[in-house]
């Protein structure tokens, strides 16, 4: 009986592989006999029902239909993983990155995914491509390979390395494959747990995962060197906080027992940098880490800048300066201490808010200059965007429309039915007939939508629809009722 792990390794080695490959060659990579290669082969072809691995005399066996074969792996047909080029250079980086600067042989780095000298080549080029990003250098020697450099910089490439964008909650970290130490996972959800005890709130998305994300690291990385990591460089930190810099000290020094290893005393200050860049949405219980006056301005020139571009009145400067400094201040922490965060509702933002968020990003850049600020990166961007969304809506003044027909009965009351349910945010103020218009006092109306022509010239805007209001009516009185908005 042939092996399901013999067949898994004979077909990632001949996916990995560009050309014909012998079954010699194949046989002593994989430490089993030509005949078992030769049978493999033959299972394989008769289970798809079709020639997927062909084989040429003189030159050995090649794969024919690599899709057909991936589809077959894919839909469980063959009990095997098939891992892309770019999650087997991930999963490498990360290997090598958390053992920096111990060096690993490229037998244990590439061994579980047979591929040849051109691929292990190829990976060491994007590899150093990817790493150069973060002032981090590959060295590979015959010895093996390792990653020298600054151990922020280890640790930014790291974080930048786990894919924790799916995750919204604490309780879907034990199911991501990012996170395959389970006892480090329960052990940081316990000191989460702890710090919001201590707190007395709840660490909201995405602030939780990004504190879960970095103590993950840094138990891998000390587990891994199984020493002081001695060129950590603490920023240096004003207006501190106390109660959350206890609470960080508790929390390393909890590491330290469950690691069994001393950890820098500077890990404190990195938790520290995580919770006061943290928002607590609204709840009490952090002290600005910046001037207030500083953060107000700019907030207040963040919300002049963004509703400049926008074309929009601006509504209550004070209500969405007393919600947005409340983001800000934990904002500037974060740009200060280069921290960043994911967006998980970003692609919703853009579709429902696409132009809100434009004007953010634009009136952002110019704060970002005006104050010497690092990148308002798209994720910032995306959570200020809610902001001034909501603003929008709460303070947008709602339209004033007349209704008018022939005689303001029946058709009429038809039609304000139909105009409802068609703009449910417009006021509706009246149903009136040509004759009534005289009496109504259209100084409090903004729009009249009529299915007549009026007898006299009438200063306030009026649409001419059907009184079946058509698809083209509803198109024609929404364009109106936009063109007045932005008159607002």
């Amino acid at each position: 009986m042939i092996s399901v792990n013999r067949q898994r390794d004979l077909i990632l080695y001949l996916l990995n592989v560009d050309n014909y490959v012998t079954s010699k060659e194949i046989a002593q990579k994989l430490e089993i006999s030509t005949k078992t290669v030769y049978r493999m082969i033959t299972k394989i072809n008769k289970e798809a029902n079709k020639l997927i691995i062909s084989s040429q005399r003189g030159l050995g066996y090649k794969v024919e239909d690599v899709d057909l074969l991936r589809k077959m792996i894919n839909s469980g047909i063959m009990d095997i993983q098939f891992v892309t080029p770019v999650e087997r250079r991930n999963r490498i980086l990360k290997r090598l990155l958390l053992s920096s600067p111990r060096t690993i042989t490229e037998e244990g780095l590439w061994k579980e995914y047979y591929v040849g000298y051109s691929v292990k080549s190829l990976d060491k080029k994007v590899m150093k491509s990817i790493l150069s990003g973060f002032d981090l250098k590959l060295i590979s020697t015959e010895a093996g390979c390792k990653i020298i450099g600054k151990e922020l910089a280890i640790r930014k490439a790291l974080m930048d390395l786990v894919d924790d964008k799916n995750i919204v909650d604490l309780t879907q970290v034990a199911d991501n494959k990012n996170f395959k130490q389970k006892y480090d996972v329960n052990f940081i959800t316990r000191q989460i747990e702890f710090i919001e005890d201590k707190l007395g709130i709840k660490i909201p998305y995405p602030y939780n995962i990004n504190l879960f994300t970095h103590l993950y690291i840094l138990l891998g990385r000390y587990r891994e060197t199984r020493s002081k990591l001695t060129d950590l460089n603490a920023n240096g930190l004003n207006n501190i906080d106390y109660s959350l810099l206890n609470i960080s000290k508790e929390v390393i020094n909890n590491v330290s027992t469950y690691l069994g290893v001393k950890v820098d005393s500077k890990e404190i200050y990195y938790v520290y940098e995580y919770l006061s860049s943290s928002s607590f949405n609204g709840q009490n219980v952090l002290k600005s880490v910046t001037q207030d006056g500083y953060g107000i301005k700019i907030t207040k020139d963040l919300v002049c800048e963004t509703y400049k571009y926008l074309g929009v009145k601006k509504y209550n400067d004070d209500a969405i300066i007393d919600k947005l400094i409340k983001h800000i201040r934990p904002l500037l922490n974060r740009l200060k201490n280069n921290i960043k965060v994911n967006n998980n509702l970003l692609e919703q933002i853009k579709l429902e808010y696409g132009d809100i968020l434009n004007g953010v990003i634009k009136a952002s850049k110019i704060i970002q200059e005006k104050y010497s600020l690092n990148e308002i990166d798209e994720n910032e961007a995306g959570y200020l965007t809610l902001y001034f969304a909501q603003d929008i809506e709460e303070n947008k003044k709602k339209i004033n429309v007349l209704i008018m027909c022939a005689t303001g009965i029946g058709t009429s009351q038809l039609l304000k039915i139909k105009v409802h349910n068609a703009f449910p945010d417009i006021q509706i103020v009246d149903v009136v007939g040509t004759n009534d218009l005289d009496k109504f006092k259209t100084k409090e109306v903004d729009l009249i939508i009529s299915t007549i022509v009026p007898q006299r010239h009438i200063s306030i805007p009026v649409v001419l629809v059907s009184s079946l209001f058509t698809s083209q009516d509803r198109t024609i009185v929404h364009r109106k009722i936009k063109e007045i908005e932005s008159y607002e």
